[in-house]
């Protein structure tokens, strides 16, 4: 179910600075949470990403590294 909600969602407009695709990021991840009931709790009680929820965090996460916001800067943890 939580797969199908980050699939669904809107797609996030791509365009403009880092800050402008993060908040169309986080935008569009919203209006899928709204759009099923408990979409929100499902989102944030869920434990295992599907393919759809790690490629959108990663794309989430790689705009604040391209903008030198490094969360990990010796890499991700799980990648060591």
């Amino acid at each position: 179910m939580v797969e199908r909600v980050v699939a669904e969602a809107p797609a996030a407009d791509m365009t403009g600075d880092w800050a402008d695709q993060v908040r169309s990021i986080a935008t569009s991840s919203r209006a899928g949470m709204l759009a099923r009931r408990d979409g929100a709790r499902l989102m944030a009680t869920f434990y295992g990403p599907g393919p759809s929820a790690v490629t959108s965090w990663q794309r989430f996460v790689g705009l604040f590294n391209n903008a030198g916001l490094m969360m990990w800067p010796r890499g991700p943890p799980w990648t060591r």
